[in-house]
């Protein structure tokens, strides 16, 4: 009761705010990329405009009133000193005009239950939806895949005439969804009929500066658009998902008539969100590949297959432990080690009780190549160690296994953790 109450309140005030000060605003939803979609395309615009994307997961019936009001959430503090700063914040907001509010806001439109997408779509008015991919995820919310496309697809269905629809082509459910809507839409993909098209992907090196390893620069590929070809290039992006985001966010450029050279230079620049494939510079001439935020079964063999694709001295994976699998953890964290050796790395640093498990269960398949640790910080320092110039380190754990703790021991940059870890 007390949460609907709570729901209600801040959609009153932050339908309140919009109407005051009637902003763009960009939402973005799909089961994968919104994160790495709303960062591009938040910092890309910011070269360009007075933009605000949240740096937190705000996707809810709270995340997204307190996105427009403006406002983070500290779990960890008392909730009655800061709603009561959320009320000062929106108070201010209504009776005084704030030169300073944005013109557009970047917002990702979560959904976990049927209604979740309709109920943000019913009081934030869109200018930009985009689709970014239509899932499994959350499908024990749902009775199918088909009412998770429903769901996800209510986005762009909502749009007004005037708005445009974004979406990516290469998924078959987001497709039949985006060449529906009625609002003006643009298509994006690396498939032959996407409006905004990638082609010709490439992971880019460079040669470190003694000249004695290659370093991984980024990606790399080519965007067609109303018939010119031009280059683009995303210097701390790894995998094609990355690719996908900065279409996506090229495209919401595009309704704001940006030019798309300027566009394509602000992109070179921006990193996806802290802890999601962010391509980190490390101590002795090394890259790491920061995947921290989570880990799954799904996401780890993702990152493992892109880092099968990627060329290094040496390949290094810190891996923490993968969390909530229920019945399926011990396979789970057994069939992930295999995957990892099949890649080849010069040694598997294991942290966590899940993985030091399954590399008991699998030694005659590991050729001395894996290590195991209590903690993200044992892995850390042994990494910090055992890496040389040149090496490529992927590091990835659930969110509870804190690898982020990892990266900071051997980061380039430790002073900038705040900035750029989770």
């Amino acid at each position: 009761m007390k949460k609907r109450i709570l729901e209600k309140m801040l959609r009153m005030m932050a339908g309140r705010v919009l109407k005051k000060y009637k902003p763009e605003v960009i939402a973005i939803t799909g089961s994968v990329g919104k994160t790495t979609t709303k960062e591009m395309a938040g910092r890309m615009l910011s070269d360009y405009k007075n933009v605000r994307f949240s740096k937190k997961n705000y996707n809810n019936e709270v995340g997204v009133p307190l996105g427009i009001i403006g406002v983070n959430i500290e779990p960890e503090r008392s909730k009655l000193i800061q709603y009561g700063k959320v009320f000062l914040v929106w108070a201010a907001l209504a009776l005084f005009k704030s030169k300073n509010y944005p013109e557009v806001i970047v917002l990702e439109f979560g959904a976990d239950h049927p209604g979740d997408i309709k109920y943000l779509c019913d009081f934030v008015p869109v200018s930009v939806g985009i689709l970014t991919d239509i899932g499994i995820s959350h499908l024990e919310n749902f009775d199918s895949k088909d009412a998770i496309a429903r769901e996800k697809g209510t986005l762009l269905r909502s749009l007004s005439s005037g708005a445009l629809a974004v979406y990516n082509i290469d998924n078959e459910r987001v497709k039949e969804v985006g060449e529906k809507v009625s609002a003006n839409s643009l298509s994006y993909g690396f498939s032959r009929d996407a409006k905004l098209k990638a082609s010709d992907f490439y992971y880019d090196y460079r040669e470190s500066e003694a000249g004695n390893a290659k370093i991984l620069d980024g990606v790399g590929f080519k965007l067609a658009y109303q018939g010119k070809l031009m280059p683009m290039k995303l210097n701390h992006c790894i995998g094609k998902g990355s690719v996908y985001a900065a279409l996506a966010a090229l495209g919401a450029g595009i309704y704001f008539d940006l030019n798309m050279v300027e566009m394509a230079r602000s992109l070179k620049k921006a990193r996806p969100a802290p802890g999601r494939m962010n391509l980190l510079r490390g101590i002795k001439k090394t890259n790491i590949i920061d995947d921290t935020y989570n880990s799954a079964p799904s996401s780890l063999k993702v990152a493992l297959e892109t880092m099968q694709d990627l060329k290094a001295k040496r390949k290094i994976l810190a891996l923490g432990d993968m969390l909530e699998l229920g019945e399926e953890e011990e396979n789970a964290h057994k069939q992930a080690l295999r995957d990892a050796l099949e890649i080849n790395p010069e040694a598997v640093l294991l942290a966590g009780k899940r993985f030091k498990k399954a590399a008991d269960s699998l030694k005659k398949e590991q050729k001395e190549r894996v290590e195991c640790f209590n903690n993200s910080i044992e892995a850390g320092n042994y990494l910090q160690k055992f890496m040389e110039p040149g090496d490529l380190i992927l590091v990835k754990g659930s969110r509870g296994m804190e690898m982020e703790k990892a990266v900071k021991e051997v980061m380039r940059h430790p002073e900038r953790a705040e900035e750029l870890l989770v």
